[in-house]
């Protein structure tokens, strides 16, 4: 009596099969690390406008920033595996007092010069922008007084080229026992 063996062939050849498929997903071509080509550093100048309240005693003023990050700045030619990174933020601003007529007597508000160093986050857009968002302590000097304050960043970034980005801004001062200043700010940066 002869044996029947074809019902053998399909899980054999099916072995076969897997076999083969196992060698060659064993052989992955060698993969190469790319090197990040981002900047460390980014210097802004540009002028703040305030809003809100602050308008109503203070024409806008200037600012000038550092940013301090892991190669995050400048413009990228692919996208980021690594979207989200640290950043430090610090700077100065001044704003110029407005004057007006109060009770038939001019006054002149003083100038505002504001100085921060903010630790924060730094989100990668897409490879042309960024967004940043740091908050922490501050000085602020008014009217020849010191004063300790909390203050905040949101700032997006469009790189032009691999180095140069226009900056807008939204900046928040909150002193002690007193509505927050608000800002809008727009500034050129430079990443190097």
């Amino acid at each position: 009596m002869a044996l029947n063996y074809s019902f053998l062939k399909r899980p054999i050849l099916l072995a076969l099969f897997c076999c083969m498929m196992n060698l060659v997903i064993a052989q992955t071509p060698e993969i190469k690390k790319i090197r990040s080509t981002g900047k460390h550093n980014s210097a802004s100048l540009g002028f703040n406008i305030p809003v809100g309240n602050f308008s109503l005693t203070h024409f806008g003023g200037i600012a000038l920033e550092y940013s301090r990050s892991n190669q995050h700045f400048g413009k990228w030619q692919s996208v980021l595996a690594k979207k989200l990174g640290l950043v430090v933020n610090g700077g100065v601003a001044y704003y110029s007092g407005k004057k007006e007529l109060v009770s038939g007597y001019r006054y002149h508000y003083p100038g505002y010069s504001f100085l921060h160093v903010y630790p924060g986050l730094l989100y990668h857009l897409n490879p042309k922008s960024t967004m940043s968002l740091s908050a922490g302590p501050a000085i602020r000097l008014y009217n020849g007084t010191v004063q300790f304050c909390m203050g905040a960043n949101l700032m997006g970034s469009y790189y032009l080229n691999k180095v140069l980005a226009i900056t807008p801004g939204l900046i928040c001062i909150k002193e002690s026992g007193a509505d927050p200043l608000m800002s809008l700010s727009l500034k050129a940066s430079l990443a190097f």
